[in-house]
């Protein structure tokens, strides 16, 4: 009797793995029958149709499908009542194609629809019915009526290659998630979206990714896709929020000059990306979460940002920050001292000073570099403010001192070299120099 059980225990685990390695639909929540109840509704019948009414508007959802088509049409009214939408909808065959009624969406339209509204992973196109007042299909996607806003791609849609058409203006959170299909997504060059969040994640076939120069914010979007190899950031991007991680085979990304800020608060990026060797982090970089990128890749930084302020460099996880041309936070800093002291300089010399301030109350580290007239340090995500320094010297024929804080040692003497941070006169550093 065991010998048996244990043989049917085999047999169906063989017949589920193939089952789901070939395609062929499994579903956990098989059609159950009329009064049964769901989200706390009572279930109705009508036709090959399950719906609940929802209480609030009087309209009827739909929640399963009794039929054969592959090919489904909402109707517009089940018993007299109007269909408003379809929530997590069980079926007995696999639906490839939908096609949506004139009243689709009416009480949430103008923005409100996602993803999770049709949750079929076989479908592989979406129809709208033309008298629809809100709604639009597009190349098997759904997009608002003015197509400005993109609001679900299905799953399995019949497409290689999805182009992001022009004019739109959002993505919707998760209307690429979880597709099967799709190897390259390309946002049209006159694609008007500045930020995307929550979309194009869990895509098993994703390989490449061409984004437009109008993207200047990436959050929660690009993760788990592990045919993903390669990213390349056009002129644009400024930020990157918990995106691109869990990437096993991303072995090359190229940031562009615009980006500033690389992963916040909690929402780090690049992270579990075992195959990205080195990163070259460009020069108006303003903000990197310590969490993000995996210790052994190498960052490869610009001049400014000091040993340890990034992970990849002795094993540090700090956050490093730029930040230019702003106002101080001067109560947290409290005082300025030189990193190199010297006193003496021969005459026609020159020498860059390299300055540092303690910061009161950072995070990860205490200390901050300024250099010329940038702050450059490593403090947490709680970040500060930023002004010009002042270099001054009191005789200039002497030692002329240039605004990057490059001194010049023209005459033999002896002069005081003063660095101020705006008028905060806590934050002053004075000392002597004398040319031989």
């Amino acid at each position: 009797m065991k010998t048996k059980y244990r043989l049917l225990v085999i047999i169906g685990t063989i017949f589920l793995y193939f089952c789901i390695n070939k395609g062929i639909a499994v579903y956990a929540n098989p059609i159950e029958p009329e009064g049964w109840t769901v989200y706390n509704k009572s279930i109705k019948e009508c036709g090959d149709f399950q719906y609940y009414i929802q209480e609030s508007t009087g309209r009827a959802y739909i929640t399963g499908y009794l039929g054969q088509d592959e090919s489904l049409v909402i109707p517009d009214c089940l018993d007299g009542i109007i269909v408003e939408g379809i929530i997590d909808m069980h079926r007995k065959n696999p639906i490839k194609s939908i096609t949506l009624g004139k009243h689709f969406g009416e009480m949430y339209a103008t923005g409100k629809c996602t993803a999770s509204e049709f949750g079929i992973e076989e479908l592989e196109t979406i129809k709208v019915s033309e008298k629809n007042e809100y709604y639009k299909a597009y190349k098997g996607m759904l997009f608002s009526k003015d197509k400005k806003t993109l609001y679900y791609c299905p799953n399995s849609i019949n497409e290689d290659e999805v182009v992001i058409p022009g004019g739109v203006v959002a993505v919707s959170d998760g209307a690429f998630n979880d597709n099967l299909t799709i190897k390259k997504i390309v946002f049209s060059k006159k694609t008007k979206i500045a930020s995307l969040y929550n979309c194009f994640n869990n895509m098993p076939a994703l390989e490449e990714v061409v984004f437009s120069k109008k993207i200047k914010l990436l959050s929660g979007c690009f993760n788990s896709c592990p045919k993903l190899q390669k990213i390349l950031f056009k002129t644009g991007i400024k930020k990157i929020y918990g995106s691109f991680c869990f990437l096993d085979s991303l072995n090359f990304v190229e940031f562009s000059e615009s980006l500033e800020y690389i992963g916040m608060d909690e929402e780090p990026a690049f992270v579990a990306c075992p195959l990205l060797k080195s990163v070259v982090i460009p020069p108006n970089i303003r903000y990197i979460n310590g969490n993000s990128f995996d210790k052994g890749t190498v960052i490869k930084c610009p001049d400014y940002i000091i040993k340890g302020a990034l992970p990849g460099d002795n094993g540090s996880y700090y956050s490093a920050l730029i930040i230019n041309g702003e106002t101080i936070n001067y109560d947290r800093l409290k005082k300025i001292v030189q990193a190199d002291k010297f006193t003496k300089m021969n005459i026609g010399t020159k020498r860059k000073l390299s300055l540092w301030a303690t910061y009161a109350d950072a995070f990860f580290d205490d200390e901050l570099i300024y250099t010329g007239k940038m702050l450059y340090g490593v403090v947490d995500s709680r970040s500060l403010d930023t002004e010009l320094i002042n270099f001054i010297s009191d005789h200039p024929e002497i030692i002329k001192v240039s605004e990057s804080g490059e001194l010049t040692a023209l005459s033999k003497g002896a002069a005081t070299i003063t660095v101020k941070l705006g008028t905060n006169k806590k934050l002053k550093l004075q000392f002597m120099v004398t040319v031989i």
